[in-house]
Parts: C-alpha cells; structure tokens; sequence
C-alpha cells in the first residue's frame, strides 16, 4: 500500500494490539520509520481489518507512541525494560527519544549516581522589621500635617506613609575617624549630613 492510501488517522497492529493515532504524530520527527512507512518506501501488510501490521512488542510501542504524542518520556519500571524501549526507539528511527534514552541509562550506570534532577528553590524567606502601628499612626499624623503646610509652598508629592520610619535604626561606621554616628530619621524633616 502506497502512502497516499492512508488518510490522516492510521490505524495500527502493532504485535496483536491495535493503536490508533494521527499521521501527523507519526511523521512529526523526519527521516523514520513511520515516515518511511507512510510515504510507502517500506512495505507494509495489512490485518483482517486493514490495520497496518507491525511485527514489534506492543508494550514497549505504547511508550514509543506516548513520546510521539507528547514529547516527553515515560519510561518503563525496570531496567531492562528502558534498554528495551532504548531498542525500539533505534527500531524506529526515532533519534531524540534514542538519545534521552542513552542518557538515561548513561546516568543510572554512572558512579556519580543520579545527577540529572527536577526541583525547585523557594525564595529566601527574610523577616521583616515588627510594626509598631500605633507609632506608624502618629508619623502618618505627622506627615499627614506637614504635608498641609508645606502644600502651600512646593507642589511636591508626599506619601501618606514614610518607609524610612520602617529601617530599623543602625550606626554608620566612617573608616576615617573610626567613629559611630547614629541617625535617627524623622519623617517630613530634611536629612542632615
């Protein structure tokens, strides 16, 4: 049978167990042995329903298949089952699913043990400086007063809520003189230096 006397569902035998599946999951990575098949290079044979037959391990097919139609790799329990479907995936021609299986079996033979992993790191969980609330109230009295005097005289915004009231105070060290000079801010007042 020609490769144009297939539609876009094939239909397949595959060692007793039939699969279905479309020709554009069979035909997504070029230059194997389902392109081959379905462009009518290789020749096929049919079953009594007019499944195409193909004389290999329908277990083993069924990840084959499953990488064919999702791209990813589920792979068998055992490790002879991953040599297995390293076997067919050679089969069949198909080079990416070959090579990721190669690496796996490379790595679960290594010395090094597993090195390949997935995972995830959570963000660095940094405390934040208590609240004092009640004196957050106060400043924001304060700020809030000021704010309407000096209205009058610049059009600069001011915040409602000052974040420099929420660093905690700290010494800075000048490495000159080796002295400590502490800073306190005070909201709505002008920094000194």
């Amino acid at each position: 049978m020609t490769g144009s006397q297939f539609g876009d569902i094939i239909n397949l035998n595959v060692g007793g167990t039939r699969f279905s599946t479309s020709r554009q999951t069979l035909t997504w990575i070029p230059d194997t042995f389902f392109t081959s098949l379905l462009s009518g290079r290789i020749n096929t044979l049919q079953d009594h329903k007019g499944f195409i037959f193909i004389d290999r391990d329908p277990t083993l097919f069924t990840y084959v298949l499953n990488y064919l139609r999702t791209k990813e790799i589920s792979l068998p329990e055992t490790q002879s089952g991953i040599k297995g479907l390293l076997h067919e995936a050679e089969y069949y021609g198909i080079i990416p699913l070959t090579q990721q299986l190669a690496m796996c079996q490379d790595l679960d033979c290594s010395s090094c043990g597993n090195v390949l992993f997935y995972g995830c790191l959570n963000p660095p969980n940094i405390p934040l400086p208590e609240l004092n609330f009640s004196k957050l109230k106060d400043d924001e009295t304060q700020t809030s007063s000021l704010s309407e005097n000096s209205q009058h005289q610049s059009p600069c915004r001011q915040s409602v809520l000052d974040l420099r009231a929420l660093v905690p105070q700290r010494g800075l060290n000048y490495p000159r003189t080796g002295s400590v000079s502490r800073y306190k801010f005070i909201p709505g007042l002008p920094l000194l230096t």
